[in-house]
């Protein structure tokens, strides 16, 4: 409707669908799993806090998460890659 904004997120997506039919190409996406790690907290007021890895430490970085933090949950990460394996993903 009215008049559309060429950079706009649905916009971009259709110009470049519209390139790969061009192409007679279909486009292939996946899902992309995105979570965050924190602390078990039981009051929805409080600030969520980064958890204590397996070293006892927390995350100081001002990242998400560094490299070295999320090696301190490889077991957890081992159990979702063994999820995905077993639902075929």
């Amino acid at each position: 409707m009215g008049n559309p904004i060429p950079l706009s997120p649905r916009n971009v997506l259709k110009t470049v669908l519209k390139l790969y039919e061009e192409k007679g190409w279909q486009p292939v996406v996946a899902p992309e799993m995105e979570f965050y790690l924190t602390a078990r907290c039981d009051d929805p007021d409080l600030p969520l806090q980064p958890p204590v890895g397996r070293s006892g430490r927390t995350e100081t970085g001002r990242q998400s998460f560094s490299i070295d933090a999320a090696n301190e949950f490889d077991p957890l990460f081992e159990d979702m890659y063994e999820w995905c394996e077993t639902q075929g993903w």
